[in-house]
Parts: structure tokens; sequence; C-alpha cells
């Protein structure tokens, strides 16, 4: 896939700096849009070329991914097992090696809240091929209602464009068809987004309820999501955050507890405790938030892995201190959406697909801001592709990047709207 993308990118930037300075009585400064929807459709047909291509080469690969665990979740969820069995290594890898024999040498462990199993249980009453196909059908819906809502936001004629970038994405792609929750997670992120964007007619504190739930899935994210909203909305409606943030936990704790014992929190925590060392030992090239990069980098310094409590601190005081300095700079739900990249604790690379909400909100017919957005999808999909060699994720540092520059192109942007109006 990346080949066949990267030739596609050349081909574009190549075309584009061909342009006279009238053509189809467009200034020189300015793309078409027929140029960059061709550009977007071309990506796409690159993606679903790939895409089938994989199929037959990787078959196992694809139809497994990260699934097992969730499956196996939700084989015991079904069966209403114990939260040590649905956190413990022996029921869980049972059902693994049953239904994905080539896995005696590994095993995937289901590190999420139980609420997450029991929603996952009806997909323990077919085989686990079946539910993989089931699980990535329904996570290509929710990309495609993901992409939708993105175009709602988009500043320019270009659908096309931003749909072929993001979709050729390679954490997006990745989120989608290797077994995550993570486009859930953009959904959510989405909506709050949405709501940050209406300042003027101010927030609809109740439409933050459903993506909040939705984020409870994975609580490290939710507890960034909530920061960066909390220092993003006015003082009135911030102090709703905390409150509706801890009504959301409780929810997934009686959705667990209706299934698991009321105390499979703590079987979880101290399961996860001791996952740790050995999660960091596989995934952390993977880690790509700053504030992983940094404790990441503490543990190749020192040996010693950071205190959770000072990991979860020094996000919340990144959050807080970027949301400060780029308030007035940058539009709320852009800024939103980096923060909870940047700050959250374990934020592994298809996380980052939810970035490609950035495609949509903020690329234009501007030359500039189609190169800036070109270099962002090139340097993101590069870095992806070498993480295996590298002991942390550097993709973060072209997020930072995104942050420092989004001030002079979106003051560029709400001056050129300024200007057309």
């Amino acid at each position: 896939m990346g080949g066949q993308c990267v030739s596609f990118v050349t081909w574009s930037i190549f075309d584009w700096t061909k342009l006279s300075r009238q053509e189809r009585g467009i200034p020189s400064e300015m793309l078409s849009a027929c140029r960059l929807n061709r550009f977007g459709k071309a990506l796409i047909i690159a993606v679903v070329l790939a895409t089938i291509g994989g199929v037959y080469s990787q078959k196992l690969h694809l139809l497994r991914g990260d699934f097992p665990a969730f499956y196996s979740a939700a084989v015991l969820a079904g069966s209403s097992a114990t939260a040590d069995e649905l956190y413990g290594e022996g029921r869980q890898q049972e059902i693994q090696l049953r239904h994905w024999p080539e896995m005696k040498d590994e095993f995937l462990m289901f590190s999420y809240p139980a609420s997450v199993a029991v929603v996952l249980a009806p997909l323990s009453q077919v085989g686990g091929i079946t539910a993989k196909y089931i699980f990535t059908a329904i996570a290509f819906l929710l990309a495609a209602i993901f992409l939708f809502q993105c175009s709602r936001f988009s500043l320019v004629n270009s659908p096309w464009f931003s749909a072929g970038l993001a979709i050729s994405f390679l954490p997006f792609l990745s989120a989608v068809t290797s077994g995550q929750l993570s486009i859930i997670l953009f959904l959510a992120l989405l909506a709050i987004a949405s709501e940050l964007s209406d300042r003027e007619e101010g927030v609809r504190t109740g439409r933050l309820v459903v993506p909040f739930l939705l984020l409870g899935f994975k609580p490290n994210v939710l507890l960034a999501a909530a920061t960066a909203a909390f220092f993003l909305l006015s003082s009135g409606k911030r102090v709703l955050i905390i409150p509706l943030s801890l009504l959301v936990l409780f929810a997934h704790y009686l959705v667990g507890a209706s299934i698991f014992s009321w105390d499979w929190p703590l079987v979880w925590f101290k399961a996860t405790a001791s996952f740790a060392e050995k999660d960091f030992i596989a995934n952390g090239h993977m880690q790509s938030s700053a504030v992983d990069l940094l404790s990441n980098f503490y543990r190749y310094l020192t040996g010693d892995s950071l205190a959770f409590l000072l990991v979860v601190a020094l996000s919340l005081m990144l959050i807080a201190v970027l949301a400060r300095l780029y308030r007035r700079k940058l539009p709320a739900p852009v800024l939103f959406i980096l923060l909870v990249c940047l700050g959250t604790v374990h934020f592994l690379y298809y996380d980052l697909g939810v970035l490609s909400a950035m495609f949509w909100l903020a690329a234009s017919k501007n030359k500039r801001d189609v190169t800036w957005m070109l270099l962002t999808w090139v340097s993101v999909n590069a870095l992806i592709v070498v993480k295996g060699s590298l002991p942390f994720q550097p993709a973060v540092i072209v997020v930072l990047a995104f942050v420092l520059y989004g001030d002079s192109l979106y003051r560029h942007q709400k001056d050129k709207m300024v200007g057309d109006g």
C-alpha cells in the first residue's frame, strides 16, 4: 500500500506544481477542486486495491488483528464468567487458541473495562472468524459515518480530496481493520469537537452525554478528553464536566457489574498493573502521545517505569498548558482533538487515526495549506511504517508541528473567509 500511495502523492505534487497562474481562472496560490478531488479518488482506489491484495497475502493477520482479546471477553461475558476469569490468562488463552490455532505462541490480553465485554457479548453466539467479519463490517460502517460527519465541517468543495487523505491515512485504516474500538472513540471525539465549535450559541451540555459514555470504554481517553473540554469551555459550562465524567464511569461500572462481580474494577486494576510492563515491551514503540513519549524515554534511560499517578499528572498538566496557550489561536474543535492526541496516556499509533478529521477541518484549496496537509499525511504514514525499527513512535512530533503551524494556518483561513464574505 505504501508504494502505491507514495506514487500518487508524487504524481499529485508534480501535477499541481505545473499549474499556470491563471489556469481555469484560479489564482496561482489556489488549487482547483477538480484536481484535488481527482487526487483523492486516486488514493481511495489505491487503498481498495492494496486492501484486496493484503487479504490474499496476509489473510490470517487481517482476519485476526487484536480482535481475539475482544472475542474472548465476549465469550466470557456470554457465559457469565467471573472477573478473575475475564482478566486472567487461562480462560482467555483457551478461547483464543480454539478459534485461532496459529496463536499457540501468542496471547492477547483483554485490558478494557468489563462494560466492553458486556456490550460485545452478543458476538459470542457466532464463531471467532465470523465475529471478526461482523466486527469489521460495523467498523467500516462507523468509519463511513465518521467521514460523513467530518464532511459537514469541510471548509471547501473538495470532499474526495479530504476523504482520500483520511481513508489512506495508515492510523485510520489500521483502526478500522485491525479489530480495535478506536473508530468509536473517533466518533465520540468528533461529536464533542462539534459542540465546542459552536461557542457563540453556547455548548449544549446534554449532547456531550452520549460521546462521554462512548469514551468510557477507554477511561484513559475519557480523562484526556474531559480535561481538554474543561479548559476549553467557559467557566459556566466547565463545572458540569467533572460530574458528567463521574456519572459515565459509574454507568460503566454498573454495566460491568450486571454480569461480573461488584469488585471487578479491583480485579481489572490489579491485572492491568501486572500487564503494564509486558505491554510496554510489546507496544512501547507504538505509543504515540507526548506523555507516552516522555515516559517511555525515561524508561529507556533509567530502566524504571514512571509511577502511574505521575504519568497522569504530567498528562493533565500538558493539556492544561497547551489549552491555555492556544485557546485563542486555534479553533476549539481542532485544538480539542490535538490535545487529546498529545495528552492521552497509552495512546497507540492507530488512535492517531482521529487526526484524519484534520484533513476535513483544516484543508482548503490554498496551495500552502494543501501542501501542509499532504506533508502531515506523508510524515505520519512514513513514521508508522518504520515504527518497528524505533524504540518510540515519533509521530507525536508531527502533531506538535500541527499545533505550532496551526496559528498561522487558521489565521490565514479566517482572514480569507472574511475577505470572501
